[in-house]
């Protein structure tokens, strides 16, 4: 059996152009980089609706930012600090009422259990 790709995963989940958009803006980084320059790219409210389509259909938005930072570490020099660019993005939708599943560390980071 091969590893399927999170994008395949999107695209047999009808998906895919959604997965595609936030791809094209930085990597996922207008979702989960507030300082990142692609962050204003999405307005917040489409952000929520976004993941929450994406966690609705089988893609929980742990498993979108883990394939997040893994991909920041690999291409950024760096890329270590993600996890601490990444917690004042969720403190973004925590603000307008939407917490998405979060990875282990990432929730053990936010104090959260």
């Amino acid at each position: 059996m091969c590893l399927q790709t999170l994008h395949d995963k999107a695209r047999a989940l009808g998906l895919g152009a959604m997965y595609e958009k936030h791809w094209a803006r930085g990597e996922f980084r207008d979702l989960f980089d507030d300082r990142s320059p692609d962050w204003p790219d999405t307005p917040v409210p489409e952000k929520v609706i976004d993941l929450r389509a994406f966690e609705s259909a089988g893609l929980p938005a742990a498993e979108l930012i883990d394939n997040y930072r893994e991909t920041v570490r690999r291409r950024e020099v760096g890329g270590g600090g993600v996890l601490e660019r990444l917690a004042p993005a969720l403190r973004v939708y925590h603000d307008v009422g939407y917490s998405p599943s979060l990875p282990k560390d990432v929730r053990q980071t936010a104090g959260e259990q």
